[in-house]
């Protein structure tokens, strides 16, 4: 009962994003078809079901694509935009892989080497080198040798927090340790600049002005939810919106979602803000992370 339950969810949730992705692009203007996007992934494989695991094939004709058309863009280009107004392509996507599991550096690294085609990284310290903890994460973390050369490949190094704690949930002393802890374990270990944080779980109640101006302080150029939308210059560059790309939507869907099919799909992100307010601080072991 339970596994018809999840594939029940699984198919309701890609019926929902199919349809939103159909329908929403006759609603977009021109200039948001051309608008700046950051796509989240997070894991590469083959697991039926598993909206968050993409497999390689499908990753490989997603770069492909991007590197076909010059849009995709590196965390530099997008930290210069924002800070300057520096020209960007039409329709730019930056590609972001939150967590730092093991098929980030395994299957998605090579695959974009090869399209040269630059990304962010985004990794959790506290789990550098970590297993699957005990099976309540479905593959290994990447290990320090692994994520100090991911900047060989083109791959920025984000900072996901120490422990993969929601950093609008906890009291300002332990948001900071897992903000500030994070950013200087990754440069020490990784043997790289940090610019960038991504909120763990990333909705609304994660990612509160508060702490978006504890990662402010904490010295980071830009920050990223999982709120959907295209990124300008007009927002706060610490509340970034990004667009979650996941398996089992389709190559139409994608090309799409690069062009802004999915931002309507941050009204579903209000429905879960107000689901949410009363929602108690969760640790990653729970995997959540496969949830938002």
């Amino acid at each position: 009962m339970r596994d018809r339950g999840i594939g029940g969810r699984y198919w309701l949730k890609k019926a929902a994003r199919a349809g939103v992705g159909a329908a929403s692009p006759l609603f977009l203007r021109p200039s948001a078809r051309r608008a700046l996007r950051v796509l989240t992934y997070h894991r590469f494989g083959e697991i039926p079901r598993d909206a968050f695991c993409l497999p390689a094939d499908v990753f490989e004709r997603q770069v492909r694509w991007i590197a076909e058309r010059g849009i995709g863009v590196s965390l530099d280009a997008v930290c210069d935009h924002l800070k300057t107004g520096a020209g960007l392509p039409d329709g730019a996507v930056l590609v972001t892989i939150d967590d730092g599991h093991l098929s980030t550096y395994s299957q998605a690294r090579p695959i974009l080497e090869a399209h040269a085609v630059p990304a962010v990284a985004f990794v959790t310290s506290e789990l550098v080198g970590q297993g699957d903890l005990g099976g309540r994460m479905p593959e290994p973390y990447m290990s320090w040798d692994q994520v100090g050369r991911l900047e060989e490949s083109g791959i920025a190094v984000g900072s996901h927090a120490a422990n993969h704690r929601s950093v609008g949930l906890l009291p300002v002393d332990e948001a900071w340790e897992e903000i500030d802890l994070s950013r200087r374990r990754l440069e020490e270990r990784a043997g790289t600049a940090v610019r960038s944080f991504a909120y763990p779980f990333g909705t609304r109640i994660d990612s509160t002005p508060a702490a978006a101006r504890l990662v402010e302080q904490a010295g980071y150029d830009c920050a990223f939810t999982s709120q959907h939308g295209p990124v300008t210059r007009e927002l706060d560059p610490y509340r970034l919106p990004r667009v979650k790309i996941e398996s089992g939507d389709g190559d139409w869907h994608f090309r799409r979602a690069c062009r802004g099919a999915m931002d309507a799909w941050r009204l579903v992100d209000g429905l879960m803000w107000r689901l949410q307010q009363d929602r108690t601080e969760t640790f990653a072991g729970e995997n959540r992370s496969t949830v938002t």
